[in-house]
């Protein structure tokens, strides 16, 4: 069934026709044989009365091909799916015509030739090649969030850093570009923006220690590429996991404040390569949830240079654009 699955999948955007292998084999022994287990159906996906064709429909998340429809005119056809991505394709004497289905949630998606994409057709595939559906079943798309976090830097060295960069929370906007050369990867583009009140000490020796009220600022800007898995499948909930590198500007501006106000600001610039983690959860077809981490190393000159890292927990919402 999964050499069946693969070459069918493989075969039917190519020039020649999709194949359909067959096998025999002697099983011999005793008890049973487990070889799959039924999964859920809880999305119809319908062809109407009008359409008329060959349509293949493939697993978008496990790159497996689960039905062919031949469909006549003048009755309508259904095939019932559990929920995932799925690429529903038709073949025309000359192209496909393909569309991409989110099944997210329980309900009825109908196929409509007229919404779908006119695609050549690939070049036949030689034995052992694989699938790679990827390379052209996943259209770009686009989506945005907004969101909160809670920002603070840490010195592994055991400075104290709240002194000078004091934790706070976060407003942040991202905007992510969807496979990105292959399906699995995404381009995350975001700002923030955090502002807060402390207290800085100075230990001045023989002056005593002094205090000072500032106004600190931390704006930063990133760049992500992120490696995305759905989990659907395994979990049977709508959840994806990612992970990926960033690299950041960051900016840090302290403004004295009440009885300091007459001291010169003091800002402070670097890029700070890091890793960032995402687990997603979507409750409706265009939206989601999403818990994140980012750790960024962050050098810090005055009169010589220290290694600390940032740390920063986010939760954001997210539209589908």
């Amino acid at each position: 069934a999964y050499a069946y699955g693969r070459t069918v999948a493989a075969t039917s955007a190519t020039r020649a026709g999709a194949q359909h292998p067959t096998y025999a084999f002697d099983l011999q022994g005793a008890g049973d044989v487990v070889l799959t287990r039924l999964g859920g159906a809880d999305v119809v996906v319908e062809f109407p009365n009008d359409l008329e064709g060959r349509y293949f429909v493939v697993d978008l998340d496990r790159q497996l091909f689960v039905a062919e429809v031949d469909k006549q005119k003048g009755g309508a056809s259904q095939i019932a799916l559990p929920r995932g991505q799925y690429a529903i394709k038709k073949r025309l004497d000359s192209h496909l015509l393909m569309t991409r289905v989110q099944a997210r949630e329980k309900g009825r998606i109908v196929v409509d030739d007229s919404t779908m994409q006119s695609v050549a057709f690939a070049d036949d595939y030689a034995k052992g090649t694989p699938l790679g559906i990827n390379q052209f079943e996943r259209p770009v798309s686009f989506s945005f969030g907004v969101g909160t976090g809670y920002f603070g830097v840490v010195d592994p060295g055991g400075g104290d850093d709240g002194n000078l960069f004091p934790s706070m929370v976060t407003v942040q906007a991202h905007l992510r570009w969807h496979h990105l050369l292959r399906s699995q990867l995404t381009l995350d583009l975001d700002a923030g923006l955090g502002v807060t009140h402390a207290v800085r000490t100075v230990d001045g020796g023989a002056l005593g220690i002094g205090k000072f009220d500032v106004d600190v600022a931390v704006g930063q800007a990133g760049v992500s590429v992120l490696w995305q898995q759905p989990l659907v499948q395994q979990l049977g909930v709508d959840i994806d996991v990612a992970i990926g590198p960033r690299i950041a500007g960051m900016g840090f501006l302290h403004r004295f404040t009440g009885a300091s106000a007459g001291l010169p600001d003091q800002s402070y610039v670097s890029f700070n390569p890091g890793v960032v983690g995402v687990v997603g959860w979507r409750f409706v077809t265009f939206a989601h949830l999403e818990l994140g981490a980012r750790a960024h190393y962050v050098p810090y000159t005055v009169d010589s240079l220290r290694h600390l890292i940032s740390l920063e927990g986010t939760l954001s919402l997210w539209v589908d654009l």
